[in-house]
């Protein structure tokens, strides 16, 4: 190198921040190791303003005071025409490390400057001098931003660097391998791979640090290491921290370090950028060694806490449903827990649908017997209602969301459908039909009846307008649906107050006579005309006239559909609605979809989507007309099953009636066999003559016509239930709390499974929401060193509120970690960051 070279840099390096701060050198050495320019470097070199001082082994003490005690503004070069010596022999040692990396005219020693490293690694940059032959190369890892602070790290760089990786962390650079390998796992692409670090000497090295992290084979006599038994290694290591694989024909394949490999497989899993990476692998891995099969033979809990493989969860399913189908009774609660902690694994997502099938499934067969027990003490219609509107309803709730989520599995075994046909079957024939063979076999008169009755809503609930009232009426939106709602609004704080209250149905059970009921009336008038139209004083009740039977009662009042409300521009909507002191929004979501043969089938979706556009309509009608009370109801129920309804099971009809599925109107009593009959007197004196005739069970009326899955008209709770729910909300903008989590109170981690009880701070109120959280340690560095667990919060006043989590730990065995709780539920949520002392004091395996 000419000496005006060695000058530009030399310059350069006193102009530049040093790596470790901000502020310009003072102070250079130069360690010329072969005293090559020992006799011209005071005679050839120019340095300006920059002083010269040569050491002689003699002379370091006074060198020393010179730069840290006579003259502390001046820039010095500092001439060491011979090797570094040890730090113990060198009075200038402290010195030389904080005036960072010495200079050096070879090569080697000129790209370790150019890289801000230490020049005692010039000897390895000179190893893998191809690697910085391109300048393009050492560019890159100059100006990466890489720690390149010890060997191990330099040798990461420049592999991240060939691999085009963003750092040069080894989980990092292996997780980029497996991503890659992944995408085309074939001989080709893997040689490809580790071809490019072939030419520039650095596989033996890529391996040596995998076989340093995660105990994977090292190159021996240079022979590398087999990708596919790196990948066997890899998970069935990951499965070995759950399950107990001794003394089997996979307990070979187990690392020694299989807790770094749980915390890496871990990691990759909770990683998007990876998941499907790791689940490619898995699969590929579990193809090759056949352990399905093993699986299987094994008892389902002893598995249950490992996501290694996508099998695991299959083979759970399948004997989960299998014990249903062979006991015809529901799970017990440990396998039910074993389901809920199955869901917040990695495959969960996966597989939500099979599990939320099992679980629900195992809910009707669980309420079912409690039911059973209680129906035959029943001795009124009221008594009934009563326990429907408590507790029965919830046997609909838990069948709805069953055949929600059997929709919702692409491919069912043949357990899982003979597990639909259990439930069905139980619904059907062991709830469906005793509970309204019960009722009807109670009611001979539309007396007997509980009150309120629906005719009595406006006077009930209505008769007081203390302040602007919402009144919104979902078609078909039966008892269950909207007892779930208030499931939905008790978990938000812009709800105050709620009460769920119960209704009568008109019968016949259908729109129009409930719609009127809804209405101001003194009764409801039915033609004798062979239509059988409601009408209040004379009026027609339907759709364009109940604005005007509103108004005839209170002046200031409006009708409005869900749809208007949801389009409206906000000065429209309120313009709309200024003044007013009662708004009627009419929502018809469930009965368009359930009442029309070629949607019917998507019923219970409809009655979803019918909670989730009830709440966002109370939400924004608080936020943009800032009303806050609602009273939400219905105008009838329904009945929805799956199952087929054969001929056989029909109820024979007169041919001179004009009947629908679950009711009959006519002019005359007619006694049919089967049904009970109703005189329509008892809605007013003027219908006399009129009746309405329905099924005394849950069977329909042989009728013809499509549409025999979703029915309304009857005397079944489900469709006359109707449901009342008064909703007062949050004035104001309202800030949402979430429950939150308090770490544990000891932290020290002394194991390297460890578990801790985290406390639910608060419950689940009108004040604070339920979240989902991720937790998870890091060590000094920000690196994980445990595997990541969700805690979902969501326990009221009075559940359980500690949660036990168990935690896999690797990596360091002493210092600090930081225990990482993030809001999962809303990520804006500053997150906690916890310090906890390590100190395993015995490891169970070497790492």
């Amino acid at each position: 190198m000419e000496h005006r070279d060695i000058i530009e840099k030399i310059t350069r390096r006193f102009e530049r921040p040093s790596r470790w701060g901000e502020e310009k050198p003072r102070i250079l050495f130069w360690v010329d190791s072969e005293g090559e320019f020992k006799d011209t470097i005071e005679t050839d070199f120019d340095f300006g303003d920059i002083k010269l001082l040569v050491l002689d082994k003699y002379n370091g003490f006074h060198v020393k005071y010179i730069i840290e005690h006579a003259d502390k503004e001046s820039k010095y070069l500092i001439y060491m025409p011979y090797p570094r010596p040890k730090d113990e022999d060198n009075i200038l040692a402290d010195t030389m490390h904080y005036c960072g990396t010495p200079f050096s005219a070879d090569k080697a020693s000129i790209i370790c400057m150019d890289l801000q490293i230490d020049v005692r690694y010039s000897s390895m940059i000179k190893e893998h001098m191809k690697f910085f032959n391109s300048m393009d190369r050492t560019r890159r890892l100059a100006e990466s931003g890489f720690d390149l602070d010890t060997e191990d790290k330099i040798r990461c760089g420049m592999i991240a660097v060939t691999l085009g990786c963003r750092n040069n962390d080894i989980n990092t650079i292996f997780k980029e391998v497996l991503k890659r390998y992944s995408a085309d796992p074939t001989t080709e692409k893997i040689d490809e791979i580790f071809d490019k670090l072939e030419d520039y000497g650095l596989k033996t090295p890529f391996w040596d640090l995998c076989s340093k992290e995660y105990g994977t084979p090292s190159p021996n006599a240079g022979i590398m290491p087999n990708f596919g038994e790196v990948l066997r290694l890899l998970f069935i290591s990951y499965l070995a921290n759950n399950v107990d694989i001794s003394n089997t024909r996979f307990e070979s394949y187990v690392s020694k370090k299989k807790a770094r490999i749980f915390t890496f497989i871990n990691g990759m899993y909770n990683d998007r950028n990876y998941s499907d990476t790791v689940e490619q692998l898995s699969q590929l891995v579990a193809e090759k060694l056949k352990i399905c099969p093993y699986f299987r033979e094994m008892d389902t809990r002893k598995i249950a806490e490992s996501d290694a493989f996508a099998c695991i969860d299959e083979i759970i399913i399948e004997k989960l449903s299998s014990q249903i189908v062979s006991t015809a009774k529901p799970l017990d609660p440990v396998d039910v827990k074993l389901i809920e902690s199955r869901k917040k694994m990695h495959y969960g997502e996966k597989y939500q649908s099979e599990y939320d099938f099992i679980e629900y499934g195992t809910m009707v067969l669980d309420d079912f017997s409690n039911f059973f027990n209680r129906i035959v003490t029943i001795k009124t219609p009221k008594e009934l209602l009563d326990n429907y509107s408590q507790s029965w309803h919830r046997i609909d709730r838990y069948y709805r969301n069953f055949i929600v989520n059997s929709d919702e599995i692409r491919e069912k075994t043949d357990i899982m459908e003979k597990m639909a046909e259990l439930v069905e079957n139980t619904y059907n024939n062991r709830f469906l039909d005793i509970i309204t063979e019960k009722l009807c076999s109670m009611v001979k008169s539309y007396k007997d009846l509980p009150i309120p009755y629906q005719t009595s809503f406006f006077s009930h609930y209505l008769n007081r307008l203390d302040r602007t009232t919402v009144v919104i009426i979902s078609d078909a939106f039966r008892y269950e649906c909207v007892a779930e709602l208030r499931e939905v609004l008790e978990k938000t704080s812009r709800v105050s107050d709620l009460k769920l209250d119960y209704m009568v149905s008109t019968i016949p059970s259908i729109t129009k006579f409930g719609m009127a009921a809804l209405l101001p009336n003194r009764g409801l008038q039915v033609t004798h005309d062979g239509k059988y139209n409601v009408l209040i004083d004379g009026q027609s009740t339907d759709s364009p006239n109940r604005e005007k039977i509103l108004q005839n009662t209170v002046k200031d009042s409006v009708k409005i559909s869900f749809k208007e409300v949801m389009t409206l521009k906000q000065d429209e909507l309120r313009s709309r609605c200024a003044g007013k002191k009662l708004i009627y929004i009419y929502h018809d979501t469930v009965d368009a979809i359930g009442d029309n043969a070629t949607s019917e089938i998507r019923t219970f979706n409809a009655c979803g989507q019918a909670i989730t556009e009830i709440k966002d309509v109370i939400t924004l009608i608080t936020n943009k007309l800032s009303y806050t009370k609602f009273i939400i109801t219905a105008d009838h129920g329904f009945i929805y099953r799956r199952k087929q309804i054969e001929e056989v099971d029909k109820v024979f009809v007169s041919t001179n009636i004009d009947a629908n599925k679950r009711y009959a109107l006519t002019d005359k009593s007619n006694e049919m066999i089967n049904s009970v009959e109703f005189d329509l007197t008892y809605l007013d004196q003027s219908n006399s003559g009129l009746y309405a005739s329905v099924p005394s069970s849950s069977k329909i009326f042989r009728t013809s016509g499509a549409g025999h899955n979703y029915v309304h008209g009857g005397l079944s709770p489900q469709e006359i239930v109707v449901p009342v729910l008064t909703v007062i909300a949050a004035k104001g903008k309202v800030t949402e709390e979430y429950v939150g989590i308090t770490p544990p109170v000891k932290r020290e981690i002394k194991k390297q499974k460890q578990t801790f009880d985290f406390l639910q701070t608060n419950p689940v109120n009108d004040k604070y929401r339920e979240a989902d959280y991720e937790i998870y340690f890091t060590n000094e560095d920000d690196v994980k060193i445990s595997d990541t667990k969700r805690i979902p919060a969501n326990k009221r006043e009075g559940d359980e509120q500690w949660f036990n989590v168990q935690f896999n730990f690797s990596g360091p065995k002493k210092g600090k970690a930081y225990l990482h709780i993030n809001n999962i539920t809303d990520p804006d949520e500053e997150p906690q960051k916890v310090e906890f002392n390590l100190n395993i004091m015995f490891a169970l395996e070497g790492i």
